[in-house]
């Protein structure tokens, strides 16, 4: 996991994140876990412009790595600018969907096949933890689990693809990948597991709808947050994407939120990935800490209102109170939220928007080292630390480092720095 953050006024953008990266292997049939940490997950973005990127989640798009693709963009890009900041994105996602070095159609199609794959032996096992096929006997075992199959298939057929995935898209990939599919189901899968083989043509289908509708729960997720100026741009912003790469013969890469800063409007903190401290921090009350008041006070509310018929009413089912029970919990819980959001976030946003550049710097650095500690003393793992990245966007000053690791020496290595000057001339 990662811990990032955005602090922004009217003056700059502060972005930090730390370096810590997971890698899992399988050794022996066992999965094994190593933390490390080095990676690179804050860049500058443009070479010349005040524009900055980090990047959260998969480390690699399809097996490239992220830190790769954000430079060789960065060479291309050169000195092009865009007047509004919205805009790099769509220029960095259109890069990287028509890299065919990188990424040749050969490859796509073998990546393609293998997630259609997972997606198949995720859907299928749906049909094997049905009660109706656990209580079939051996000799209808196989009729039930081909009709399982069809009906789950039939269902795809009528279910709305996330988006941007259209129905239209679902039916072109099955044209293009079907052939590849289902050669794979009856070479690798038919002989293990006999029950393919009657319905292979059936499985590839299964597995390219279930893969396009819920391409989520099988791409690999990259969060990405771009943040700084257009040139017509004269405070800040930031824009977080959900990349998830190649979907045939889409590019997916979702916008989830943004913000902006606007003349008089308050500072803004906004954490990204483990960023339960920082929330914390910010409102009082971390989303961890909220959904378990949550629950536990719906649970008291359910059982308050289960004892209550049971002594008054007894012929009353509790089914009938549900409703309520829901609309009272939601107008509590935003009441008292609302009170500390008010206490917490309003004094802070208003100190962040007249707060000096070194302190904005200070804060973004501490938050991300808060949730470092807090990982480190309350878990096993080891997934948000190292040391932290933070840089400083501005209008007119761009993108300076205020903190940055070097995998070297500096001091050892001043043909490394005179030749990013001279590039910088260029």
């Amino acid at each position: 996991m990662t811990a990032e953050v955005a602090i922004m006024n009217e003056h700059v953008i502060v972005l930090a994140a730390d370096s810590a990266t997971t890698v899992s292997m399988w050794i022996g049939g066992e999965r094994k876990t190593r933390y490390f940490r080095g990676a690179n997950k804050l860049f500058q973005l443009s070479r010349i412009q005040p524009v900055g990127l980090m990047i959260h989640g998969a480390a690699s798009l399809q097996g490239v790595p992220w830190e790769l693709l954000i430079k060789d963009f960065r060479v291309t890009l050169d000195e092009k600018s865009f007047e509004r900041l919205s805009e790099y994105p769509r220029e960095l996602f259109d890069f990287l969907a028509a890299h065919k070095q990188l990424f040749p159609d050969a490859e796509r199609e073998v990546t393609f096949v293998a997630n259609a794959i997972q997606a198949m032996l995720a859907a299928q096992r749906i049909v094997r933890e049905s009660e109706k096929y656990k209580n079939a006997k051996n000799e209808e075992m196989s009729a039930v689990f081909s009709a399982g199959i069809t009906e789950l298939t039939e269902a795809l057929k009528g279910k709305e693809a996330l988006k941007p995935v259209t129905t239209q898209d679902v039916d072109a990939a099955i044209v293009r990948y079907k052939d590849a599919v289902l050669a794979e189901i009856k070479n690798v899968w038919v002989p293990i597991v006999d029950e393919f083989a009657a319905i292979a043509d059936t499985l590839a289908e299964l597995a390219i709808r279930e893969l396009m509708v819920h391409y989520d729960a099988y791409l690999a997720n990259t969060g990405i947050v771009i943040g700084g100026y257009g040139t017509h741009d004269y405070y800040p912003s930031f824009e977080l994407h959900n990349c998830f790469g190649f979907l045939a013969d889409k590019f997916i890469a979702v916008q989830e939120r943004s913000k902006s800063i606007v003349r008089g409007s308050f500072g803004v903190i906004e954490g990204f990935a483990q960023d339960n401290m920082i929330d914390t921090f910010r409102f009082g009350i971390g989303f961890d800490a909220y959904a378990h008041v949550h629950r536990a006070t719906k649970t008291a509310l359910t059982q308050v209102a289960e004892k209550t018929l049971k002594k008054y009413s007894p012929d009353t089912s509790i089914d009938e109170l549900k409703d309520l029970i829901s609309e009272e919990l939601s107008e509590g819980q935003a009441d008292w939220y609302e009170k500390v959001r008010e206490e917490h976030y309003a004094p802070l946003a208003r100190v962040i928007s007249s707060l000096p550049v070194t302190d904005l710097a200070a804060l973004a650095k501490s938050l991300v080292e808060l949730q470092s500690l807090k990982e480190r003393v309350t878990r096993d793992s080891e997934s948000v630390g190292g040391p932290i990245d933070v840089a400083v966007i501005s209008k007119h000053d761009g993108f300076v480092w205020i903190e940055r690791k070097h995998y070297f020496r500096p001091e050892l290595n001043p043909r490394f720095f005179s030749r990013i000057k001279s590039e910088k001339r260029q």
